[in-house]
């Protein structure tokens, strides 16, 4: 008896390939703008299904940019730029869309 799908480690694998858990996704798409603190939380979620996001590195480099100096437990708000609110929402929008990434087929000439 196999599986059609398999959920694993925050991911659903089937025959095709895997993608993000669609319950995972969700939390971190309700995400509200956050703190300091939070925003280093959400980046470290977010990092966790890097591999299906397309550029996550670019889209989040003005985010990892104003934890730079800060305190691990910052309370302070982010500040909001348009810049930083529109990178903010794009790392969740990226992450809605994310990628099937399809397993290596061998045996193919």
């Amino acid at each position: 008896m196999g599986a059609d799908r398999i959920e694993y480690f925050g991911s659903l694998i089937t025959a095709e390939g895997s993608r993000p858990l669609t319950e995972k996704v969700e939390a971190l798409i309700n995400y509200k703008l956050p703190s300091i603190h939070d925003l280093r939380t959400f980046l470290g979620l977010i990092n966790f299904y890097r591999r299906y996001l397309k550029d996550a590195a670019k889209t989040q480099a003005p985010l990892h940019e104003i934890l730079k100096g800060a305190e691990k437990k910052d309370h302070r708000k982010v500040p909001l730029s348009d810049d930083i609110r529109r990178n903010f929402e794009k790392c969740k929008t990226d992450l809605m869309e994310a990628a099937l990434l399809s397993f290596p087929r061998t045996g193919i000439s």
